[in-house]
C-alpha cells in the first residue's frame, strides 16, 4: 500500500515512489521531454549510486539522472508556496531562446509548454 507521503497534492505516486519501485522491480516508467546538454560535475558518491542505480533499473544513466533530478525539484516544491512554485517552473523569454536555438526542430514544444502557462511572454 502507499502512503499520503508516497503521493503528490494530485494523489499521483511521488518520482521518488517510482524510482524506489523500479529498484526494487515493481514499476515502470516513460521519460519524455526535450533535452538541452549541460556539462555537470557530481560528487563521485552521488554518481557512482546513480550509475548503480541505472544500472539496476537497466536505464540509461542520463535517463536515471533526470529521473533523480526530478524526484528532488518535486520535493522541493512540496515546500513553497503556489506563487513561488509557479515562478520558478515557469520558463524565461531567455530560456526559450537559448532552448529553441540549440534544438530548432522542437519549436513546436515550446508552443506547448506556452500553451500551458510555463513559459512568459516577451
Amino acid at each position: 500500500m502507499t502512503s499520503k507521503r508516497n503521493r503528490t497534492p494530485e494523489g499521483e505516486p511521488t518520482q521518488a515512489h517510482v524510482i524506489a519501485g523500479m529498484l526494487m522491480g515493481t514499476a515502470t516508467t516513460d521519460m519524455m521531454g526535450a533535452t538541452l546538454q549541460r556539462s555537470h560535475r557530481f560528487l563521485a558518491p552521488h554518481l557512482f549510486e546513480m550509475e548503480n542505480m541505472a544500472t539496476k533499473t537497466k536505464l540509461p544513466t542520463s535517463t536515471l539522472i533526470n529521473l533523480v533530478v526530478e524526484a528532488g525539484l518535486e520535493a522541493i516544491r512540496a515546500h513553497l508556496p503556489d506563487e513561488l512554485r509557479r515562478e520558478l517552473s515557469t520558463q524565461t523569454p531567455e530560456q526559450t531562446k537559448r532552448f529553441v536555438t540549440a534544438s530548432p526542430h522542437i519549436a513546436g514544444f515550446v508552443e506547448q509548454l506556452r500553451g500551458q502557462g510555463r513559459t512568459q511572454e516577451k
